[in-house]
C-alpha cells in the first residue's frame, strides 16, 4: 500500500520536532554541577627507590588516638612492630624483620637522628603530639637512610601547612598510677609563613603492686623508683621566599627525668637517669620547571647522665 503525500509530511514533520527537541535538550547546562576548590595533594619519594618496598603510613585518626602517647605505644599498636620495652616510660626499641635496634634507622625530617655511640634510639623519648606524619618503612634497601639500617626505618615528618589559618590543639590526660600529662598545639599559617609550637609534659609514679616468688610463695611488692618526668619543644617557622621556593627553620628540645627500677634481685635501688636532646634544622627546597631539590643541615646534641 502506498503512502499519501499527506502521512508522509507529518511523519517528516515529528522526526524533525523530535530531532531539534533532543538538540536544545542536549544543549542546555546540567544544574547539579558543583565547582570544587583544587586539591594539592604532596608526598615525598620515599618508596620510588627501590621496586617492591612496602611502607605503612598512619593517618591522621591514627595520631590523633595516640597524641598522648610516646612512638614506641603507636608502633606496638598500630603496626605489626615488635617493640621491646622495660615498662612504662623506660626504655623502648624496635625489632623489624628480624634485626635488632641498631638496624632500624629513625629519621626526622631526612636527618638520622640514632645516637652515634650505640647506634639506637629511645623511642619512649618521642611523643606523638611533637609529630605531623609517621611512615615506617620495611627492607634492607632502607640503608640509603644511614650505615646498618638494613631491617627498616621510621620517618617523621612536620609539614608546614601555608594558608591554613589558625589551629589550636589542647589535650590533657590521667591514668592510673599518678600518671598524667598535658600537651599543647598552636599553629599559624598564612599565604606565604607558618609558624608552630608545640608543648608537651608527662609524669607517673608508676607504683603499681606486683608479686615476686619467694622461698615461701608469692609475696607481693609494690615498685619503687621508677618515677618518671618527660618534657618536650618543638618550634618551627617556615617562609615562602619564592612561588616555588621554601625556607624552614626547626627546634626541638626533649627532655627525661627517669628512676631506674630494681631488679628483682635488688632489694632497693636510686639509680637515675637524665635525657636531654637538643636538635636544630634549617632546610630549603625549590622547583623550576620539572626539576626540584632541596638543601637541609642539622645540628643534634645528645646527653644522658
Amino acid at each position: 500500500m502506498m503512502l499519501g503525500p499527506a502521512y508522509r509530511l507529518f511523519t517528516g514533520c515529528i522526526t524533525l520536532e523530535l530531532l531539534l527537541y533532543g538538540t536544545a535538550g542536549m544543549a542546555q547546562a546540567p544544574v547539579d554541577t558543583l565547582e570544587l576548590r583544587e586539591v594539592m595533594v604532596q608526598a615525598t619519594r620515599l618508596n620510588e627507590h627501590a621496586a617492591g618496598t612496602k611502607v605503612q603510613r598512619f593517618d591522621s585518626a591514627a595520631l590523633l588516638r595516640h597524641h598522648a602517647a610516646d612512638l614506641a605505644t603507636l608502633l606496638a599498636l598500630e603496626s605489626p612492630v615488635f617493640i621491646k620495652s622495660y615498662g612504662p616510660g623506660s626504655l623502648a626499641t624496635t625489632t623489624l624483620r628480624g634485626g635488632s635496634a641498631n638496624h632500624t634507622a629513625v629519621v626526622w625530617n631526612g636527618i638520622n637522628l640514632n645516637n652515634p655511640m650505640h647506634g639506637q634510639l629511645d623511642l619512649s623519648l618521642l611523643p606523638v603530639v611533637m609529630l605531623d606524619e609517621v611512615a615506617l618503612q620495611y627492607g634492607g634497601s632502607t640503608a640509603l637512610w644511614g650505615s646498618g639500617a638494613v631491617g627498616g626505618s621510621i620517618h617523621l615528618n612536620s609539614v608546614p601547612r601555608f594558608g591554613s589559618g589558625l589551629h589550636i590543639h589542647g589535650g590533657v590526660h590521667a591514668g592510673s598510677f599518678g600518671q598524667h600529662g598535658q600537651d599543647l598545639r598552636v599553629a599559624v599559617g598564612g599565604g606565604r609563613s607558618y609558624t608552630r609550637l608545640s608543648l608537651q609534659h608527662a609524669s607517673a609514679l608508676n607504683n603499681f603492686r606486683y608479686r615476686m616468688p619467694t622461698p615461701e610463695g608469692l609475696a607481693e611488692r609494690t615498685q619503687s623508683n621508677a618515677a618518671l618526668q618527660r618534657q618536650g619543644l618543638l618550634a618551627e617557622q617556615h617562609f615562602k621566599i619564592a612561588r616555588a621556593q621554601r625556607m624552614g627553620f626547626r627546634y626541638w628540645y626533649q627532655g627525661a627525668d627517669r628512676s631506674i627500677a630494681p631488679t628483682l634481685l635488688q632489694g632497693e635501688s636510686t639509680a637515675r637517669q637524665i635525657d636531654g636532646a637538643h636538635r636544630v634544622m634549617a632546610d630549603w627546597q625549590g622547583a623550576a620547571g620539572r626539576w626540584t631539590g632541596s638543601v637541609r643541615s642539622a645540628y643534634c646534641h645528645e646527653g644522658l647522665d
